[in-house]
């Protein structure tokens, strides 16, 4: 009965999942620019400036974003951020996504980019509201 109990729980989560999502407009998130706010012998850190878009009639709140910045298949930095602000009904929100890296994997990935015309990166995550999470992933190529 038990197990019963827990895989009925586990289908409406999923459920409510799918709903959730049919309903729910992403928002539209673009990317305007990097700044460096410290650095130190072992880390940078950094400030990175997005502006997102909501589609929605309604406000969304999100928990909590986890991140995952893999260059060159190899992970050079990771971190969670729980300081999100409103994004309010169709309107844009400036958010300021602070970012903490090694940077000995800064160094090692720009001294590639002089002697490799192009390096793949790849940002991943997930984004928490509530007992739900969407996964997001981004692939790009920086170019010389």
């Amino acid at each position: 009965m038990p197990k019963l109990v827990i895989s009925f729980f586990c289908f409406l989560l999923v459920g409510c999942s799918s709903v959730v999502k049919s309903i729910v407009k992403e928002p539209e998130v673009q990317f305007q620019e990097v700044k460096i706010t410290s650095i130190n012998l072992e880390t940078i850190e950094l400030n990175a400036l997005l502006t997102a878009e909501n589609k929605n009639n309604f406000s969304l709140k999100f928990d909590e974003v986890q991140y995952d910045l893999i260059v060159k298949n190899k992970s050079v930095g990771s971190g969670v951020w729980n300081q999100i602000p409103n994004l309010e009904p169709m309107k844009k929100t400036e958010l300021r996504v602070p970012i903490k890296l090694p940077l000995n994997a800064i160094i090692e990935s720009s001294l590639e980019l002089l002697t490799q015309p192009e390096i793949p990166y790849e940002i991943k995550g997930k984004v928490k509201y509530g007992i739900l999470s969407i996964s997001f992933e981004k692939k790009g190529i920086v170019k010389k």
